[in-house]
């Protein structure tokens, strides 16, 4: 990478967009209803691929980095975060009519 980009932590911001971004697709692509369950399974999936990508670096003269992963799972955990934010937040509250 050229000098004038080697921005310190700006890698780290890389990582933790690029996690984010792929979480939002994956949870946008689910058929099924949002859950928790779906939430726990996403982040240890992804957080999985990340150790794949980081463990890959060295074949392609790269440096793997503990930091790297960190950053993507700060990403995928935000992401999802947002998205249970949103999807709670545009539930209706269940009214109850109580007939006496």
């Amino acid at each position: 990478m050229p000098e004038r980009l080697q921005v310190r932590g700006l890698d780290k911001i890389e990582h933790f967009v690029a996690y984010g971004a792929i979480t939002l697709l994956f949870v946008l692509s689910l058929r099924d209803r949002f859950s928790l369950l779906s939430a726990a399974v996403l982040l240890f999936a992804i957080s999985a691929l990340g150790v794949v990508d980081e463990l890959t670096q060295p074949l392609v003269n790269r440096t793997a980095s503990p930091v790297d992963w960190l950053a993507d799972i700060v990403g995928i955990s935000v992401a999802l975060l947002i998205f249970i934010f949103f999807n709670h937040s545009k539930r209706q509250p269940v009214m109850y009519d109580h007939a006496d």
